[in-house]
């Protein structure tokens, strides 16, 4: 409730990648008619009527991918359809903390994760951000073990991430999904 109080209140705005958690509010649990409370690498908050997965959607159109079409890709790839995969295109790197495909989800931007460790004795892990921001996220530990280790190092490097996200477009685009000429 604190954290509510604190930040700025806007409804319409352009999210970027200096966010760290994007946490979509209970109604039930927060006594509030906001329904997403953002966290920022410099200290702000911000606190709005939209919800989270529309802001996320904002951040996607401004990057030029949606959500969909990213994991579209991931499917194609590992054969397989996933429930919360992360967004990964360039210095870009969210991970949905429950499927997207619901009105709200909470996200972590990745890319300002240093590291994180499960909760003793708890459901949860406590999240080390940029900046010595540190979040308790209500998810089980197994939930970032899924993640490969690789994985939270490469999207530190906007020029490794970069490399990934061609090889990955020209792997869809060509090799999959080219037609016979």
């Amino acid at each position: 409730q604190t954290y509510l109080e604190q930040a700025w209140d806007l409804d319409r705005f352009v999210l970027d990648n200096s966010f760290l958690y994007l946490l979509s509010l209970n109604p039930q649990l927060h006594q509030t008619d906001f329904k997403t409370l953002i966290f920022f690498k410099d200290g702000r908050l911000i606190k709005t009527r939209e919800n989270s997965n529309s802001v996320m959607r904002s951040l996607f159109d401004l990057i030029g991918f949606s959500y969909d079409f990213i994991r579209g890709i991931s499917t194609r790839v590992s054969g397989k359809d996933s429930h919360c995969v992360p967004y990964i295109f360039g210095r870009y790197s969210f991970l949905p903390l429950s499927g997207p495909t619901r009105q709200q989800s909470s996200w972590i931007n990745l890319s300002k994760v240093q590291h994180y460790r499960a909760l003793k004795g708890e459901k949860g892990v406590e999240v080390h951000c940029v900046n010595q921001h540190v979040f308790q996220l209500p998810v089980r530990p197994q939930f970032f073990a899924h993640l490969p280790l690789w994985m939270i190092l490469i999207t530190h490097s906007g020029i490794a991430m970069a490399t990934l996200s061609a090889l990955a477009l020209n792997l869809l685009f060509h090799i999959l999904g080219g037609k016979e000429r």
